[in-house]
């Protein structure tokens, strides 16, 4: 092969490098923000039973994460689902199990994790045993209590594939159900992780920007990489 001929056969490779290298990795954007603390302070009483909270700001609330309702001395705390925003109205899914009053808190994101006794890296358990591409039925140890109505990301310990799912049904003591089936096989001692470390819509997603951006081998070593990460049934 010439060297005019090696220039044209790794120009493609150069320019997918950098066509991947601009996009953002929007996907990889942490559930709640990361770590946005309080978001709200309450401006009205809320009793025990209301499923209505008066805020003063709506801006920094994220809709589709879980929100920590906590009074400022930290005697009194709970965790809930929001139904709906409007305006200066926040609408919970259920019902205030107590009573908070003006300028108690909402608390969003990694503190909100680690309020509830979330680990630091998310783990709420890890696989038993091998799960094969198009299931849909982990069973794992669990670790600390899995909440049931949030995301669930499902991840090599490699970090080589993750996806989310929401979860269908659990049975408490280790084996669940996820919506729809995996797209990728995972094995023994993968982790299960809940909570501000979920990536958003990343169901399926193949980490392009980890091997791209993380790559330094050049470009030759990023098609090695893709062919060994994604080889499983690869024909010989």
């Amino acid at each position: 092969m010439s060297q005019r001929s090696r220039l044209t056969a790794w120009l493609p490779l150069l320019i997918l490098f950098s066509c991947f290298t601009s996009i953002p990795a929007a996907h990889q954007q942490p559930q709640g923000w990361g770590s946005p603390g309080v978001v709200a302070v309450l401006t009205d009483i809320a009793g025990a039973g209301t499923t209505v909270l008066r805020v003063n700001r709506d801006n920094k609330i994220d809709e589709d994460a879980r929100v920590l309702v906590k009074s400022r001395d930290g005697a009194t705390y709970e965790v809930h689902y929001i139904a709906r925003i409007e305006g200066l109205y926040l609408y919970l899914k259920t019902p205030l199990k107590n009573a908070y009053s003006s300028e108690d808190l909402l608390i969003q994101g990694c503190d909100c994790d680690r309020a509830l006794g979330l680990p630091a890296n998310g783990v709420v358990g890890t696989l038993d045993e091998e799960v094969a591409a198009k299931t849909s039925v982990l069973k794992f140890t669990p670790i600390v209590p899995l909440d049931v109505t949030g995301d669930l990301l499902i991840k090599r310990k490699d970090g080589s594939f993750e996806e989310v799912h929401d979860i269908k049904s659990y049975d408490g003591s280790g084996t669940l159900r996820i919506h729809g089936k995996l797209k990728h096989d995972f094995h023994p001692g993968d982790m299960l992780i809940q909570g501000c470390l979920v990536p958003r819509a990343a169901a399926g997603v193949f980490p392009w920007n980890k091997l791209l951006l993380g790559g330094a081998g050049g470009a030759a070593t990023i098609v090695v990489i893709t062919i060994v990460n994604d080889c499983d049934a690869c024909p010989e």
